[in-house]
C-alpha cells in the first residue's frame, strides 16, 4: 500500500519549471522550492518554457499569467495543445498578482490546474502542489504515461499498490 511517507519522499524531489519574468519573484520561488528539496529550471517567458518543455520533462510548472513574449495563458493553452498529441498531462499551477474573483477562472478555462495569487505565500503554494499532485493519482492511468517523473512515479505506484487513500497527501 502507498503510505503518506512514501508520497512525502517522493515529492521532495519535483523536478519544477518556474516561469517567471520577475527576478525578484523568481529568486524567492526558486529559494522556496528548493528549500523543500525540489529542482528548478527558471524561464523568464513563455516562450523560454515552451522551449524548455522541449528539451526536459518536468512534474509540475509554475506559471506567471503576466509576461513577455508570450504570456502564461497562452503558453498554457500551447502546451495543453501539445498534450494532445502526447497523450501526457502536466500540472501547472498560475502564479499571478491578480487576485480577483474571475481571475481564477480564467486560469482554469485557459489551461491551469491550480491558481496562486502574488506575493506567494508559502504555505498557499505548497497547498496548491498538494491539490495537483492529489488529483494527478486519482486521474490514474488517462494522460498520465509519462516515465521518469516523479509525478507519474507516484502514480506508478499507486497503481501497483491497488489503491490510494484520498487523504494520502
Amino acid at each position: 500500500m502507498l503510505t503518506t511517507h512514501a508520497l512525502h519522499e517522493h515529492r521532495s524531489r519535483l523536478h519544477v519549471l518556474l516561469a517567471e519574468d520577475n527576478r525578484v519573484n523568481q529568486t524567492l520561488a526558486v529559494r522556496i522550492l528548493q528549500k523543500r528539496g525540489h529542482t528548478v529550471v527558471a524561464a523568464e517567458n513563455g516562450r523560454q518554457a515552451i522551449a524548455a518543455l522541449a528539451e526536459q520533462s518536468f512534474d509540475l510548472i509554475l506559471m506567471d499569467m503576466q509576461m513577455p513574449e508570450l504570456d502564461g495563458m497562452e503558453a498554457a493553452m500551447l502546451i495543453r495543445e501539445r498534450e494532445k498529441s502526447t497523450q501526457e498531462h502536466i500540472p501547472i499551477i498560475a502564479l499571478t498578482a491578480n487576485a480577483m474573483s474571475g481571475d481564477r477562472e480564467s486560469c482554469l478555462i485557459s489551461g491551469m490546474d491550480d491558481h496562486v495569487s502574488k506575493p506567494i505565500q508559502v504555505k498557499e503554494l505548497f497547498a496548491a502542489i498538494e491539490r495537483v499532485l492529489s488529483s494527478l493519482v486519482e486521474r490514474g492511468p488517462v494522460g498520465v504515461d509519462t516515465p521518469g517523473t516523479c509525478a507519474n512515479n507516484l502514480i506508478t505506484q499507486a497503481r501497483a499498490a491497488g489503491n490510494v487513500a484520498s487523504n494520502s497527501f
